[in-house]
């Protein structure tokens, strides 16, 4: 193939979807185009190219060749930046692959079958001919519900004012209550895997609102039900409060990405971890036991003395919300020894127990109860 014949072909094509069709009967091989997640853009149909793509309408074949990749180092940070001749066991022949750039950044892949032979400066030439469809197409595809997710996660006011109104003139009606989920992943070419999933469980949804943005990935449910991570065993989420309005997203965001961090198996919730928060962001403006009540340090010092455990008694009385039945119940003691125990609290130590609630809770919080 000559440049003069490619700038011809591109000339004459308005779309990639010709360009593609055009170009693969004049090399007389098949080519397929995906985009960064690994989701068909394109494929020529002269000679056919969805009998090497049978895995795309299977979730399981789809992760098997996106693990393939991985295993033979084809998804590397800076691409494949030269034509890459391999032998595909799946496909039993040889099928070049290159990564197509735009400003030194994947945004795709290009796949040609080599049924006839082509050289590798004919496929360089393919990608980057692909590279001025491809750009124009994934710069306006889904562009105005991204771009209004993006600004509703900024800080000010004024950004997600904006973001609501880019979003109500995409179509998006959605009301009830919202999660905010982080998504992340621990294993190598975290956000290839993260872009993956996305394509994948946002086609389960067109109201699933999500995107990578500065190399977080983020989705909004507008619901309260958690996503099926079955199918995803590399992935974690957590999620933040439940929220009606598309209001302070950046703080809920904040939430669902401390709620990841600190999720002990795949998910967590932000609200079984808002005293670890807490507990967290005090330690950082002033030390700790500065915050605690001088008659609550005496107790403490009182238990650390004596062996009492009146310290453990107080905090499960305002927990069990002064029932001292539940008390009793939950620190397995008897009901007599709850209520001698609240006694000698008040006597010794001038505690009242709804007066000095918001200092006793304020302790429970520095020390973590």
């Amino acid at each position: 193939m000559k440049k003069d014949e490619l700038f011809d072909l591109v000339s004459e094509c308005a779309t990639l979807e010709i360009f593609v069709a055009k170009a693969a009967k004049l090399i007389q091989n098949p080519i397929w185009i995906m985009d960064d997640a690994y989701q068909l853009v394109t494929c020529s149909k002269v000679p056919d190219a969805y009998i090497y793509l049978s895995f795309l309408q299977d979730t399981k074949l789809k992760r098997s060749f996106v693990n393939r990749l991985i295993e033979r180092g084809l998804l590397n940070e800076n691409g494949i930046q030269k034509p890459l001749r391999i032998f595909d066991t799946e496909y039993q022949r040889d099928v070049y692959v290159i990564d197509i750039f735009a400003k030194k950044k994947s945004i795709g892949k290009l796949t040609v079958a080599v049924e006839n032979e082509i050289s590798e400066e004919d496929v360089k030439l393919l990608a980057d001919a692909s590279s001025i469809y491809l750009r124009h197409q994934l710069t306006n595809h889904g562009s105005k519900r991204e771009q209004a997710f993006t600004l509703l996660l900024q800080k000010d006011e004024e950004s997600q004012s904006l973001g609501l109104q880019l979003l109500r003139e995409t179509g998006y009606l959605v009301k009830g209550t919202y999660m905010l989920a982080y998504v992340d992943t621990t294993i190598a070419n975290r956000i290839t895997v993260l872009r993956s999933f996305l394509s994948e469980i946002q086609k389960s949804d067109v109201n699933l609102l999500g995107g990578i943005m500065n190399e977080q990935c983020y989705l909004l449910l507008a619901s309260t039900k958690h996503i099926d991570l079955k199918q995803y065993p590399n992935i974690h989420v957590g999620y933040s409060m439940q929220f009606e309005k598309l209001h302070h997203l950046d703080g809920y965001a904040r939430q669902a990405e401390y709620a990841a961090c600190k999720a002990k198996g795949k998910e967590a919730n932000f609200q079984n971890l808002i005293d670890s928060y807490l507990h967290s962001q005090l330690e950082k403006q002033l030390p700790l036991d500065t915050l605690v009540d001088l008659k609550i340090q005496k107790l403490i010092a009182y238990d650390r003395k004596y062996e009492t455990k009146y310290y453990e008694t107080l905090c499960m009385y305002v927990k069990s919300q002064y029932s001292k039945q539940k008390t009793a119940e939950g620190l397995y003691i008897h009901l007599n020894t709850v209520k001698y125990r609240l006694q000698q609290i008040e006597k010794l130590f001038d505690i009242n127990f709804e007066k000095d609630e918001k200092l006793i809770r304020l302790a429970m919080l520095v020390h973590h109860v």
